[in-house]
């Protein structure tokens, strides 16, 4: 993982953080991570999951050149559905869908990053062998099934899968990477018969902290080299005006634009979102798109990835400012 560089690429934005860090909101080892009431052990799950999913399923830390010290899994079943299963912990690891780029290597001892979280629900419409016409996905029949078992998380929207991750410099410097995954084992493998079932398993993996070949200095010389020689870019050349107030942030904008397929010019502005959010909405006479707490407007090309853009979100690097201000120009063939 190199400083400064993780690129979204579901969203228009490649969204960024330098360290950021919320100390204290994660669980700082796997004894202090909850359980759902009613959840077991289960011996027979856990030879199932690694039979299923192989020596090492859910690598994490992985890009970082560390040397694995430990690593531990349990591995829980209960007879409640998913989605129950996951708001108990979206909501006692205080989780959230980010959607910007959190650096685990920049933690000081005792630090945690925030609890990432991600969800997938079932899909619910059939899908069908072109050539012969026969079903491939029964997504009608999960539906139902589902309707008649379960309460959705929202509104047609059942967990099929659960995600939270974090990470923890723990007091030696060493580093331990947490995930508690969650997993609907109901349906049979030809969704022909169902019994509620999840599956809850906690993961960590602690990296040795006195290696420090995770520190990527010479991409760090590089960051700073293309900042000191970044101007702020005209009008002309975002294809969008700046927004009135609003500072050019060339550090930034040379850590998300180190390979020479995209650009990304970013400012920051004292003005909440919204206000930005109406003041481009007005000047370009285009409607933004919401991703989660991010807008989007295409300058060129369609959303979610347009050739040129703009991304509007709250700023999460601290500072004064309220809003970070991103325009994106895709170079590449």
């Amino acid at each position: 993982m190199n400083y400064l560089r993780i690129t979204v690429l579901i969203i228009l934005t490649a969204v960024f953080a330098t360290g950021v860090v919320w100390a204290g909101q994660a669980p700082l080892n796997e004894k202090a991570i909850p359980v759902f009431p009613g959840a077991v052990e289960d011996k027979k799950a856990r030879d199932q999951f690694f039979e299923e999913m192989g020596d090492n399923p859910e690598g994490l830390l992985l890009g970082l050149g560390l040397e694995l010290r430990d690593e531990v899994y349990k591995i829980y079943s209960c007879n409640t559905g998913a989605e129950e299963v996951s708001r108990f912990y979206r909501e006692k690891l205080d989780a959230k869908v980010l959607n910007y780029a959190v650096y685990p290597e920049k933690l000081e001892p005792g630090e945690t990053t925030p609890v990432d979280h991600e969800l997938v629900f079932y899909k619910l419409k059939d899908e069908i062998y072109s050539d012969s016409g026969d079903v491939l996905y029964p997504g009608k029949l999960i539906r139902r099934t589902l309707a008649a078992n379960r309460s959705p998380y929202q509104p047609e929207c059942w967990v099929a899968y659960a995600r939270f991750e974090w990470s923890v410099r723990e007091k030696n410097n060493d580093l331990s990477g947490y995930s508690v995954t969650i997993y609907d084992k109901s349906f049979s493998d030809n969704y022909r018969s169902y019994k509620t079932k999840t599956w809850i398993v906690v993961h960590r993996q602690t990296y040795r902290g006195d290696d420090e070949t995770y520190l990527d200095d010479e991409m760090d010389h590089a960051v700073a080299a293309k900042a000191e020689s970044m101007k702020q870019p005209t009008e002309r050349e975002l294809g969008a005006p700046v927004y009135p107030g609003a500072v050019f942030n060339k550090e930034l904008s040379a850590g998300m634009s180190m390979n020479d397929d995209e650009l990304f010019y970013i400012f920051q502005s004292n003005d909440a979102p919204a206000k930005v959010v109406l003041f481009y909405e007005q000047k370009l006479g285009k409607k933004a798109v919401k991703y989660g707490e991010s807008y989007m407007i295409a300058l060129k090309g369609k959303l979610p990835l347009p050739d040129e853009g703009i991304c509007i979100e709250p700023n999460k690097l601290g500072g004064p400012a309220k809003t970070l201000i991103t325009f994106r120009k895709w170079l590449g063939d």
